[in-house]
């Protein structure tokens, strides 16, 4: 169940397991006790997958949803989380995307067959969230979540992790406490979801039984044969941003990129202009040259290609 082993040497551990002849499986890297690594190695098998999406850490959906449903602050949601033992007591691993990270790379290996630069993947942190921030999205009927996203447009990849707003009728919205969602399609199966537990020792268990179930099937290796090494590429996506500053970051915002922007007791807050991705990125880096506190949600509705 180790997905940063896997994420950094899993091509390494798969060829030698190959030379020995025994078995390198890792149903737990990713999601638990969900099935999600052998449902994308056999769907691939048949079809490409053209893209996925999901929330991949039980800890920091657990916090958002206590945030949301029960209306705790971020500090008291964090608590509750390590009490519950679902986080550390350093989470800065999950709050950071790190732990996410490792995933979407292990995920994207074994689903598309690429090994994604870990330094093109476009990356927020969730450490700034504040219970104004989920306020403000629950007023208008959309919660946050942490998700991960891959596809492949016009033969290049993108990839990104990003705290998101969610219209309240999406699927994904209504996984709560740390449960796990992931949703992927198919050129011909089309958008196909799991959602269950993503962490503990029982359903971490029943991923490795399922593994050691698959050597006695003869089934050694979740990797295809063909595989390449890809930068994600987000230049082709669009998308609105939600960004909270101080009012130093705000004067030096240029404000072509803003259509909304409301004065908040921290400072401001402001909705973007469509943005393609890796320009908000740049802009991101450099608002928080001048206030490192400054932070940002994705809005998934306003996504788009160019």
């Amino acid at each position: 169940p180790n997905k940063n082993l896997v994420s950094e040497h899993g091509e390494e551990l798969d060829r030698l397991a190959k030379e020995n002849k025994v078995a390198f499986l890792f149903s737990a890297a990713v999601g638990g006790g969900l099935p999600i690594l052998l449902t994308l190695a056999r769907i691939r098998k048949v079809e490409k997958i053209e893209r996925f999406e999901g929330i991949l850490n039980g800890t920091t959906n657990f916090i958002l949803d206590a945030m949301t449903r029960k209306n705790m602050s971020f500090s008291d949601a964090l608590k509750n989380a390590q009490d519950a033992g679902y986080a550390e007591a350093d989470s800065s691993g999950d709050l950071q995307g790190a732990d996410l990270l490792y995933k979407v790379r292990v995920a994207a290996r074994v689903g598309m067959g690429v090994w994604i630069d870990p330094r093109s993947i476009a990356s927020l942190s969730l450490e700034q969230i504040a219970k104004e921030d989920i306020d403000y999205f629950a007023s208008r009927e959309r919660v946050v979540r942490y998700l991960v996203n891959v596809s492949k447009h016009n033969g290049k990849y993108s990839a990104y992790i990003q705290p998101t707003a969610i219209e309240n009728s999406e699927i994904a919205a209504l996984v709560v406490e740390n449960n796990n969602y992931f949703s992927y399609t198919g050129e011909r199966s089309r958008t196909q979801t799991l959602i269950g537990q993503g962490a503990g020792g029982s359903v971490t268990a029943a991923n490795i039984l399922r593994d050691l179930s698959l050597i006695q099937d003869g089934i050694f290796s979740f990797f295809g044969d063909e595989v390449k090494e890809v930068s994600g590429d987000p230049t082709d996506i669009t998308m609105r941003y939600y960004l909270r500053m101080s009012l130093e970051a705000y004067r030096r915002f240029n404000p072509e990129y803003i259509i909304q922007s409301t004065p908040i007791p921290s400072g401001m807050r402001c909705i973007t202009a469509l943005l393609k991705v890796d320009e908000f990125y740049r802009i991101l880096k450099q608002l928080q040259s001048i206030d490192p506190k400054v932070f940002a949600i994705a809005i998934k509705e306003e996504a788009e290609t160019c």
